[in-house]
């Protein structure tokens, strides 16, 4: 469990490797300067051999206990060889390491043989959707009564992520109305843009 996990957050800007591979030594840093100067300058392993002298610097460095990398939007990186280099880094059970990919779509090979194994959750994005049910539930604790119907349409618009569903709520609190042809772009624009000064 991480409940006081020593984070290593990566945000992923674009699809260049070099990029990425830059942003993730900069990760050990705060662990060990001198692998991650190392890893840094051997380039992204591309090859077999190139990718277990990089796990063996990552093995080595300090790490503390219960330690997570974090990519965020990991898709917009997702290629076969950083896939293959994360199954490869979450196959070697690294010690106190751990690996979390937050990313829009998933497509590692080797997901059921991983999960198998215990060595990857896979989280889905159902998980984080409220269904038409739980929206009812939602906007009723916020005082707002839904019908089925509504909360079909809202479901549909929104697809369950509770940021849209909450920004139309607002829009329903200020306009009393739920119009599902609002464009949650607008939303946006109106509820964290508008109201600052110039």
């Amino acid at each position: 469990m991480l409940t006081s996990a020593h984070l290593l957050w990566q945000n992923i800007y674009d699809d260049s490797k070099v990029a990425f591979w830059s942003g993730f030594c900069r990760l050990f840093d705060a662990l060990d300067s001198g692998r991650a100067h190392r890893l840094t300058e051997f380039g992204f392993p591309d090859d077999s051999a190139s990718i277990h002298v990089a796990l063996a610097l990552i093995k080595q460095s300090a790490i503390p206990k219960q330690t997570a990398i974090v990519v965020d939007d990991f898709h917009l990186v997702d290629t076969p060889e950083i896939a293959s280099f994360f199954t490869l880094l979450a196959v070697n059970q690294i010690k106190n390491l751990h690996i979390i990919l937050i990313s829009r779509f998933f497509q590692f090979i080797h997901t059921e043989e991983l999960a198998l194994k215990r060595i990857l959750y896979h989280i889905k994005k159902e998980r984080f959707e409220l269904n038409p049910k739980e929206i009812i539930d939602y906007y009723g604790h916020c005082e707002i009564s839904l019908t089925e119907s509504e909360a079909d349409e809202l479901y549909q618009l929104t697809e369950g992520w509770i940021s849209a569903l909450y920004l139309l709520m607002l829009n329903f609190k200020e306009n009393g109305s739920l119009s599902t042809s609002v464009n949650i772009c607008n939303l946006v624009e109106q509820a964290v843009y508008e109201p600052f000064s110039d």
